[in-house]
Protein backbone atom coordinates (compact mmCIF):
# COMPACT_ATOMS: atom_id res chain seq x y z
CA UNK A 1 0.00 0.00 0.00
CA UNK A 2 1.38 3.38 -0.96
CA UNK A 3 0.62 6.67 0.80
CA UNK A 4 -1.08 9.85 -0.32
CA UNK A 5 0.75 12.54 -2.19
CA UNK A 6 0.26 16.29 -2.01
CA UNK A 7 -1.86 18.00 -4.66
CA UNK A 8 -0.46 21.46 -3.92
CA UNK A 9 -1.46 24.10 -1.40
CA UNK A 10 -4.28 22.88 0.83
CA UNK A 11 -4.35 25.93 3.03
CA UNK A 12 -5.28 25.50 6.67
CA UNK A 13 -7.98 22.90 6.26
CA UNK A 14 -5.90 20.09 7.70
CA UNK A 15 -2.99 19.58 10.03
CA UNK A 16 -1.23 16.23 9.40
CA UNK A 17 -0.43 16.01 13.09
CA UNK A 18 -4.06 15.90 14.21
CA UNK A 19 -6.43 13.01 13.67
CA UNK A 20 -9.29 15.44 13.21
CA UNK A 21 -11.46 13.43 10.84
CA UNK A 22 -12.19 10.47 13.11
CA UNK A 23 -15.87 9.61 13.47
CA UNK A 24 -18.07 6.65 14.23
CA UNK A 25 -20.29 5.04 11.65
CA UNK A 26 -20.24 4.35 7.93
CA UNK A 27 -18.03 5.61 5.12
CA UNK A 28 -16.71 9.08 5.88
CA UNK A 29 -15.31 11.08 3.00
CA UNK A 30 -11.64 11.92 3.09
CA UNK A 31 -10.70 15.62 2.94
CA UNK A 32 -8.26 14.56 0.20
CA UNK A 33 -10.29 12.96 -2.60
CA UNK A 34 -8.15 11.34 -5.31
CA UNK A 35 -4.86 12.27 -3.67
CA UNK A 36 -3.48 8.78 -3.35
CA UNK A 37 -0.74 7.83 -5.77
CA UNK A 38 -2.77 4.66 -6.15
CA UNK A 39 -6.41 4.16 -7.04
CA UNK A 40 -9.35 1.91 -6.33
CA UNK A 41 -8.04 -1.31 -7.85
CA UNK A 42 -7.04 -3.64 -5.02
CA UNK A 43 -4.66 -6.46 -5.93
CA UNK A 44 -4.08 -9.73 -4.06
CA UNK A 45 -1.07 -11.82 -5.10
CA UNK A 46 0.07 -15.31 -4.18
CA UNK A 47 -0.70 -16.97 -0.89
CA UNK A 48 -1.38 -20.55 0.10
CA UNK A 49 -4.57 -22.44 0.77
CA UNK A 50 -6.41 -25.73 0.62
CA UNK A 51 -8.88 -25.44 -2.26
CA UNK A 52 -6.77 -25.47 -5.40
CA UNK A 53 -7.65 -28.51 -7.55
CA UNK A 54 -4.92 -31.05 -8.13
CA UNK A 55 -2.65 -29.93 -5.31
CA UNK A 56 -2.21 -30.81 -1.66
CA UNK A 57 -3.32 -28.93 1.41
CA UNK A 58 -1.77 -25.49 1.94
CA UNK A 59 -0.38 -25.42 -1.59
CA UNK A 60 1.13 -22.12 -2.70
CA UNK A 61 -0.73 -19.97 -5.22
CA UNK A 62 0.73 -18.33 -8.27
CA UNK A 63 -2.29 -16.32 -9.30
CA UNK A 64 -3.07 -12.64 -8.92
CA UNK A 65 -6.62 -11.31 -8.50
CA UNK A 66 -8.19 -7.88 -8.28
CA UNK A 67 -11.23 -6.01 -7.00
CA UNK A 68 -12.69 -2.51 -7.21
CA UNK A 69 -12.36 -1.33 -3.60
CA UNK A 70 -15.11 1.29 -4.10
CA UNK A 71 -17.65 -1.42 -5.03
CA UNK A 72 -18.55 -4.41 -2.88
CA UNK A 73 -18.06 -7.75 -4.63
CA UNK A 74 -15.78 -10.68 -5.40
CA UNK A 75 -12.31 -10.65 -6.93
CA UNK A 76 -11.54 -11.31 -10.60
CA UNK A 77 -8.56 -13.15 -12.08
CA UNK A 78 -5.69 -10.81 -13.06
CA UNK A 79 -2.82 -13.12 -14.08
CA UNK A 80 0.04 -15.12 -12.59
CA UNK A 81 3.16 -14.38 -10.56
CA UNK A 82 6.63 -15.09 -11.94
CA UNK A 83 6.65 -18.12 -9.63
CA UNK A 84 4.29 -19.71 -7.12
CA UNK A 85 4.87 -17.80 -3.91
CA UNK A 86 3.41 -16.81 -0.55
CA UNK A 87 4.48 -14.57 2.37
CA UNK A 88 5.79 -11.88 0.01
CA UNK A 89 6.07 -8.19 0.72
CA UNK A 90 3.13 -6.29 -0.73
CA UNK A 91 2.18 -2.69 -0.09
CA UNK A 92 4.54 -1.21 -2.68
CA UNK A 93 2.90 0.58 -5.61
CA UNK A 94 2.53 3.74 -7.61
CA UNK A 95 -0.66 4.55 -9.50
CA UNK A 96 0.68 2.49 -12.39
CA UNK A 97 2.96 -0.25 -11.07
CA UNK A 98 2.59 -2.79 -8.26
CA UNK A 99 5.51 -4.63 -6.65
CA UNK A 100 5.79 -7.97 -4.81
CA UNK A 101 9.09 -9.05 -3.23
CA UNK A 102 10.63 -12.00 -1.44
CA UNK A 103 8.48 -14.86 -0.18
CA UNK A 104 8.48 -18.29 1.37
CA UNK A 105 11.41 -20.35 0.21
CA UNK A 106 13.61 -17.36 1.05
CA UNK A 107 13.75 -15.88 -2.39
CA UNK A 108 15.23 -12.53 -3.34
CA UNK A 109 12.97 -12.08 -6.38
CA UNK A 110 11.19 -8.76 -6.92
CA UNK A 111 8.38 -8.84 -9.48
CA UNK A 112 5.99 -6.24 -10.85
CA UNK A 113 2.66 -5.78 -12.59
CA UNK A 114 1.02 -2.93 -14.48
CA UNK A 115 -2.05 -2.41 -12.30
CA UNK A 116 -4.42 -1.23 -15.05
CA UNK A 117 -3.55 -4.14 -17.39
CA UNK A 118 -4.45 -7.68 -16.27
CA UNK A 119 -1.66 -10.08 -17.11
CA UNK A 120 1.29 -11.91 -15.66
CA UNK A 121 3.97 -10.42 -13.41
CA UNK A 122 7.44 -9.62 -14.77
CA UNK A 123 10.84 -9.88 -13.10
CA UNK A 124 11.97 -6.55 -11.62
CA UNK A 125 15.26 -7.39 -9.87
CA UNK A 126 16.49 -8.79 -6.56
CA UNK A 127 16.38 -7.85 -2.89
CA UNK A 128 19.73 -7.31 -1.15
CA UNK A 129 19.12 -10.59 0.70
CA UNK A 130 16.72 -13.50 0.19
CA UNK A 131 14.01 -13.60 2.83
CA UNK A 132 10.46 -14.61 3.71
CA UNK A 133 7.87 -12.16 5.01
CA UNK A 134 9.49 -8.74 4.61
CA UNK A 135 7.19 -5.77 5.16
CA UNK A 136 6.62 -3.32 2.32
CA UNK A 137 5.48 0.30 1.95
CA UNK A 138 6.02 3.09 -0.53
CA UNK A 139 5.87 6.72 -1.47
CA UNK A 140 4.90 7.80 -4.99
CA UNK A 141 8.35 6.87 -6.28
CA UNK A 142 10.21 4.67 -3.77
CA UNK A 143 9.40 1.25 -2.32
CA UNK A 144 10.92 0.12 0.98
CA UNK A 145 11.19 -3.45 2.33
CA UNK A 146 11.84 -4.03 6.04
CA UNK A 147 12.73 -7.14 7.98
CA UNK A 148 11.89 -10.70 6.95
CA UNK A 149 13.10 -14.13 7.90
CA UNK A 150 16.14 -15.88 6.38
CA UNK A 151 15.03 -19.19 7.90
CA UNK A 152 11.66 -20.81 8.42
CA UNK A 153 8.40 -19.06 7.57
CA UNK A 154 6.56 -20.28 10.66
CA UNK A 155 5.83 -18.10 13.70
CA UNK A 156 8.71 -18.10 16.16
CA UNK A 157 11.39 -18.33 13.47
CA UNK A 158 12.94 -14.92 14.15
CA UNK A 159 13.87 -12.30 11.61
CA UNK A 160 16.34 -9.86 10.06
CA UNK A 161 16.88 -6.13 10.67
CA UNK A 162 17.51 -5.40 6.99
CA UNK A 163 15.87 -2.44 5.21
CA UNK A 164 16.33 -2.00 1.47
CA UNK A 165 14.64 0.07 -1.22
CA UNK A 166 13.89 0.39 -4.93
CA UNK A 167 12.76 3.12 -7.31
CA UNK A 168 9.35 1.84 -8.43
CA UNK A 169 9.53 3.07 -12.02
CA UNK A 170 13.04 1.71 -12.65
CA UNK A 171 13.66 -2.03 -12.79
CA UNK A 172 16.78 -3.28 -11.04
CA UNK A 173 18.09 -4.61 -7.75
CA UNK A 174 17.29 -3.17 -4.32
CA UNK A 175 19.79 -0.97 -2.47
CA UNK A 176 20.61 -0.92 1.23
CA UNK A 177 18.53 1.64 3.16
CA UNK A 178 19.50 1.05 6.81
CA UNK A 179 18.46 -1.16 9.71
CA UNK A 180 15.51 -1.77 12.01
CA UNK A 181 16.21 -1.29 15.75
CA UNK A 182 15.64 -5.06 16.13
CA UNK A 183 15.31 -8.08 13.88
CA UNK A 184 11.73 -8.75 12.76
CA UNK A 185 9.70 -11.03 10.51
CA UNK A 186 6.03 -10.59 9.57
CA UNK A 187 5.64 -6.96 10.63
CA UNK A 188 2.55 -4.89 9.89
CA UNK A 189 3.74 -2.15 7.52
CA UNK A 190 2.13 0.85 5.79
CA UNK A 191 3.00 4.40 4.80
CA UNK A 192 1.13 7.62 5.51
CA UNK A 193 1.38 11.40 5.35
CA UNK A 194 0.32 14.15 2.91
CA UNK A 195 3.46 13.54 0.86
CA UNK A 196 3.87 9.86 1.77
CA UNK A 197 6.97 10.47 3.81
CA UNK A 198 6.53 8.02 6.69
CA UNK A 199 6.70 4.25 6.80
CA UNK A 200 5.32 2.68 9.97
CA UNK A 201 6.45 -0.78 11.09
CA UNK A 202 4.38 -2.48 13.78
CA UNK A 203 5.20 -5.55 15.86
CA UNK A 204 6.58 -8.60 14.13
CA UNK A 205 8.27 -11.79 15.25
CA UNK A 206 11.84 -12.18 16.54
CA UNK A 207 11.22 -15.63 18.01
CA UNK A 208 8.24 -14.20 19.90
CA UNK A 209 5.61 -11.69 18.82
CA UNK A 210 6.38 -8.05 19.73
CA UNK A 211 4.34 -4.86 20.29
CA UNK A 212 6.79 -2.08 19.42
CA UNK A 213 6.37 0.45 16.60
CA UNK A 214 9.13 1.86 14.37
CA UNK A 215 9.11 4.62 11.78
CA UNK A 216 11.35 5.89 8.98
CA UNK A 217 11.39 8.61 6.33
CA UNK A 218 11.00 6.95 2.94
CA UNK A 219 12.71 9.72 0.96
CA UNK A 220 15.98 9.39 2.90
CA UNK A 221 18.17 6.47 3.91
CA UNK A 222 19.14 5.49 7.44
CA UNK A 223 17.96 3.45 10.37
CA UNK A 224 14.35 3.26 11.56
CA UNK A 225 13.56 4.78 14.97
CA UNK A 226 11.40 3.48 17.81
CA UNK A 227 8.19 5.23 18.84
CA UNK A 228 5.18 3.72 20.67
CA UNK A 229 3.47 0.38 21.25
CA UNK A 230 0.32 -1.51 20.27
CA UNK A 231 -2.66 -2.24 22.53
CA UNK A 232 -0.98 -0.96 25.69
CA UNK A 233 -4.20 -1.20 27.72
CA UNK A 234 -4.97 -4.79 26.72
CA UNK A 235 -3.28 -8.13 26.13
CA UNK A 236 -3.19 -8.28 22.32
CA UNK A 237 -0.33 -5.90 21.57
CA UNK A 238 2.37 -8.51 20.96
CA UNK A 239 1.57 -9.68 17.44
CA UNK A 240 2.71 -10.28 13.87
CA UNK A 241 1.49 -11.57 10.51
CA UNK A 242 -1.60 -9.41 10.03
CA UNK A 243 -2.86 -6.65 7.72
CA UNK A 244 -2.01 -2.94 7.52
CA UNK A 245 -3.07 -0.03 5.30
CA UNK A 246 -3.42 3.76 5.56
CA UNK A 247 -4.63 7.05 4.20
CA UNK A 248 -2.97 10.47 4.58
CA UNK A 249 -3.66 10.85 8.27
CA UNK A 250 -4.24 7.41 9.77
CA UNK A 251 -2.69 3.93 9.67
CA UNK A 252 -4.80 0.89 10.56
CA UNK A 253 -3.63 -2.60 11.51
CA UNK A 254 -5.93 -5.61 11.68
CA UNK A 255 -5.79 -9.23 12.81
CA UNK A 256 -2.50 -11.05 13.34
CA UNK A 257 -0.90 -13.80 15.35
CA UNK A 258 -1.12 -12.66 18.96
CA UNK A 259 1.10 -13.94 21.76
CA UNK A 260 -1.68 -13.69 24.37
CA UNK A 261 -4.86 -14.37 22.43
CA UNK A 262 -7.36 -16.94 23.64
CA UNK A 263 -8.43 -17.68 20.04
CA UNK A 264 -5.58 -19.95 19.07
CA UNK A 265 -3.22 -16.97 19.10
CA UNK A 266 -5.46 -15.18 16.58
CA UNK A 267 -6.91 -11.73 17.12
CA UNK A 268 -9.81 -9.86 15.49
CA UNK A 269 -8.63 -6.51 16.82
CA UNK A 270 -8.33 -3.44 14.59
CA UNK A 271 -6.15 -0.56 15.85
CA UNK A 272 -5.16 2.80 14.42
CA UNK A 273 -2.38 5.34 14.73
CA UNK A 274 -2.59 9.00 13.70
CA UNK A 275 0.05 10.19 11.26
CA UNK A 276 2.61 12.34 13.05
CA UNK A 277 1.98 10.62 16.38
CA UNK A 278 4.92 9.43 18.44
CA UNK A 279 2.67 7.46 20.76
CA UNK A 280 0.64 4.26 20.91
CA UNK A 281 -2.15 2.78 18.83
CA UNK A 282 -5.83 3.19 19.77
CA UNK A 283 -8.68 0.69 19.52
CA UNK A 284 -10.73 0.89 16.31
CA UNK A 285 -13.04 -2.14 16.36
CA UNK A 286 -13.03 -5.80 15.28
CA UNK A 287 -12.77 -7.90 12.15
CA UNK A 288 -15.53 -10.44 11.56
CA UNK A 289 -13.37 -13.24 12.97
CA UNK A 290 -10.02 -13.67 14.74
CA UNK A 291 -7.44 -14.31 12.00
CA UNK A 292 -3.75 -14.24 11.18
CA UNK A 293 -1.84 -14.51 7.87
CA UNK A 294 -4.38 -12.03 6.44
CA UNK A 295 -3.43 -9.12 4.18
CA UNK A 296 -4.80 -5.67 3.44
CA UNK A 297 -4.71 -2.57 1.28
CA UNK A 298 -6.71 0.64 0.89
CA UNK A 299 -8.46 2.72 -1.77
CA UNK A 300 -7.66 6.05 -3.34
CA UNK A 301 -11.19 7.44 -3.47
CA UNK A 302 -12.95 9.75 -1.03
CA UNK A 303 -14.29 6.75 0.93
CA UNK A 304 -10.80 5.72 2.06
CA UNK A 305 -11.65 2.07 2.59
CA UNK A 306 -9.33 -0.63 3.91
CA UNK A 307 -9.96 -4.20 2.80
CA UNK A 308 -8.63 -7.27 4.63
CA UNK A 309 -8.55 -10.57 2.75
CA UNK A 310 -7.93 -14.23 3.51
CA UNK A 311 -6.06 -15.66 6.48
CA UNK A 312 -6.12 -18.53 8.94
CA UNK A 313 -9.25 -18.29 11.06
CA UNK A 314 -8.58 -21.34 13.24
CA UNK A 315 -8.36 -24.50 11.20
CA UNK A 316 -10.20 -22.78 8.33
CA UNK A 317 -8.41 -20.81 5.65
CA UNK A 318 -10.87 -18.10 4.74
CA UNK A 319 -11.78 -16.65 1.34
CA UNK A 320 -13.81 -13.66 2.47
CA UNK A 321 -12.84 -10.01 2.49
CA UNK A 322 -13.69 -7.55 5.28
CA UNK A 323 -13.79 -3.79 4.87
CA UNK A 324 -14.14 -0.59 6.86
CA UNK A 325 -13.65 3.15 6.34
CA UNK A 326 -10.27 4.22 7.72
CA UNK A 327 -11.56 7.55 9.08
CA UNK A 328 -14.25 5.91 11.21
CA UNK A 329 -14.14 3.55 14.18
CA UNK A 330 -16.24 0.40 14.45
CA UNK A 331 -16.37 -3.20 13.30
CA UNK A 332 -15.61 -4.47 9.79
CA UNK A 333 -18.32 -5.55 7.33
CA UNK A 334 -18.54 -8.12 4.54
CA UNK A 335 -17.04 -6.97 1.22
CA UNK A 336 -17.01 -10.14 -0.89
CA UNK A 337 -14.83 -13.18 -1.56
CA UNK A 338 -11.46 -14.03 -3.10
CA UNK A 339 -11.17 -16.59 -5.91
CA UNK A 340 -10.37 -19.28 -3.33
CA UNK A 341 -9.53 -19.67 0.33
CA UNK A 342 -6.00 -18.48 1.02
CA UNK A 343 -3.60 -17.20 3.64
CA UNK A 344 -0.16 -15.52 3.41
CA UNK A 345 -1.23 -13.51 0.36
CA UNK A 346 0.06 -9.99 -0.32
CA UNK A 347 -1.92 -6.90 -1.30
CA UNK A 348 -1.46 -3.48 -2.93
CA UNK A 349 -3.56 -1.00 -4.91
CA UNK A 350 -3.40 1.36 -7.88
CA UNK A 351 -5.30 2.89 -10.77
CA UNK A 352 -7.61 0.82 -12.96
CA UNK A 353 -7.07 3.11 -15.95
Amino acid sequence: MAPLRSMGNIGNMYSPYEDVFASTGGDTQSPYPNMFPYGNRGIFGGGSGNQQPGTGPQSERNYIEYVDIATLGNTTDFGDLVATRDTMAGGVSSRVRGIFAGGRGHTDVIQYITIASPGNATDFGDLTQSRTGPGGASSTTRGVFAGGSPQSSVPGSGGENIIDYITIDTTGDATDFGDLPASRYGCFTASSGPSGEKMYIFGGDDGDERDDIYQLNIATTGNASSMGRMDVSGNQGDKALGAAAADASRVCIAGGRCANSTDGHRTDMIEYLAYGSSGNTSDFGDLRSPVYFCTGTSSGDSLGRMIVGGGDAGGTVRSYIDYFAIQTTGNASDFGDMLSSKQRASALSGDAA
